[in-house]
């Protein structure tokens, strides 16, 4: 009788577990790297919470969300700010494009009306030589080749639409890559020609241009600081929302996804993070205790 009684305990005890244990939903945009849900996991675990995550994409995800559905939800904004919303809206990072050419090219940025000329299916303004670019002497002459990739994994070249060709569709005759670094290989081996892609290049023989700002007249490049105050036109912004009533009761979830490690995460997933003192700062904002 003593063994029957003692798993008759111990079920009871793991039975008494799982009754408190809390589910948390979370949804979010499709793009959410699964090695930070992975880790969001585990930290829901060791508070001994039980994750639901479904990454249904951002439009899904903030339907449920409004429905009392969802108690987290990850999502791209790529027009709206924290501060449109009556809810907590808190910064989690950021997806990036960029536009690059050969080291060698001369060319050091580009205004956004001279990206739609190159890119856009507009006649009127279009872009052939680089001569139209300012360039002189040996490539005044000489023909554009541009490229895009389009890897179907990421949202880059629908922010690149919307933002540069007003979502007109891209000139015939660009060449299509199935991957960023298919198109990196193809500038590496042609100095006449000029791509985007959906994250910063990894080859040393391309240079990525800076790009004029909303505002006109400064050009930024992709860089962290750039983007995290907004001034690099061609990133998307991702956010951590949740109800207000459940604001304190989610804060150490918020807490994890602004940590050091989570930052790491999507750093390696190709996401820009946010700078280390804005996390810090939106950290001890955050509400405390029960």
């Amino acid at each position: 009788m003593k063994p029957f009684f003692l798993l008759s305990l111990l079920s009871l005890t793991l039975l008494g577990s799982s009754l408190h244990a809390r589910v948390i939903k979370v949804e979010g945009s499709d793009y959410i790297p699964e090695a930070l849900i992975e880790s969001l996991k585990e930290f829901a675990e060791s508070e001994g919470d039980f994750l639901e995550v479904n990454l249904g994409g951002s439009l899904l995800a903030f339907r449920e969300f409004y429905e009392g559905d969802a108690d987290i939800i990850l999502v791209a904004m790529p027009e709206k700010t924290p501060s449109d919303y009556d809810f907590p809206v808190i910064p989690l990072g950021f997806q990036i494009g960029a536009i690059v050419v050969h080291e060698k090219n001369p060319l050091d940025s580009l205004s956004q009306q001279q990206i739609g000329g190159i890119f856009g299916s507009l006649s009127e303004n279009a872009i052939a030589r680089w001569s139209a670019l300012g360039l002189s002497g040996s490539w005044q002459n000489r023909n554009i080749q541009a490229a895009y990739a389009n890897s179907g994994l990421s949202p880059i070249l629908d922010l690149f639409s919307a933002t540069f060709l007003e979502s007109e569709a891209l000139r015939s005759g660009i060449q299509e890559f199935s991957s960023s670094l298919r198109l990196e290989s193809y500038v590496s081996n042609n100095d006449g020609a000029i791509g985007f892609i959906d994250t910063i290049p990894l080859s040393p023989d391309l240079k990525t241009l800076r790009i004029e700002s909303s505002e006109g007249e400064i050009s930024f490049g992709p860089t962290l600081e750039n983007v995290n105050y907004g001034d690099y036109p061609l990133s998307l912004p991702y956010y951590i929302c949740v109800p207000r009533s459940q604001y304190r009761f989610l804060a150490p979830y918020i807490e994890f996804l602004l940590s050091d490690s989570a930052a790491e995460t999507l750093q390696a997933e190709g996401f820009f993070p946010l700078l280390d003192s804005r996390r810090r700062q939106l950290k001890s904002e955050l509400p405390t205790g029960e």
